[in-house]
């Protein structure tokens, strides 16, 4: 029940209701309380409690706590073994690089962006993010040369990924 809960709250802040998220997120770590802690399965909902809360940080304008759950969360994602955990961390990564642009926090988006470039230089996402943090601080070239990265890396991708668009409108603006 507390993971449901959990992603019910993503949900919930995906659609801008915070107070729901909070609400779920309330009722996830109630959930928690009676997990043994010593249990994978406590700290792997610790986990995603800590990474809510940094979400919700985020989104009520406390970027330094934020910041410092996000970093923590990043190092945890980066140190599991195995393939899933690999991918799974890429796409963590990448979801705190979103949300990081999305409330303004760039310094936290330059963090999930440089620890996407070190985890998977190979995906086009990495180079997307790396993107969008060089147009942030106005450097265009750098901005071109990642969007024509991730323009190659995506050369198989469905035409209509949303990224892909917007990095054909992106090239055609600066061109």
């Amino acid at each position: 029940k507390s993971w449901s809960e959990l992603l019910k709250a993503e949900i919930a802040i995906g659609r801008d209701d915070i107070a729901k998220a909070r609400a779920l997120t309330d009722n996830a770590r109630q959930g928690a309380e009676q997990l043994d802690k010593e249990s994978l399965a406590y700290v792997g909902l610790k986990r995603g409690l800590d990474q809510m809360t940094a979400a919700l940080d985020l989104e009520g304008g406390d970027s330094a706590s934020a910041r410092a759950l996000y970093v923590k969360a990043i190092a945890d994602m980066r140190a599991v073994l195995g393939p899933d955990a690999w991918i799974q961390a890429l796409y963590g990564l990448e979801r705190i690089a979103q949300m990081a642009r999305r409330a303004g926090d760039w310094e936290l988006a330059k963090t999930a962006t440089e620890n996407m470039m070190d985890h998977d230089p190979a995906y086009g996402g990495s180079h997307y993010a790396a993107a969008l943090l060089a147009a942030h601080h106005g450097d265009h070239a750098a901005e071109r040369t990642s969007l024509e990265k991730a323009r190659a890396l995506w050369q198989k991708a469905d035409p209509n990924l949303p990224e892909l668009k917007d990095i054909n409108r992106r090239l055609a603006e600066i061109s």
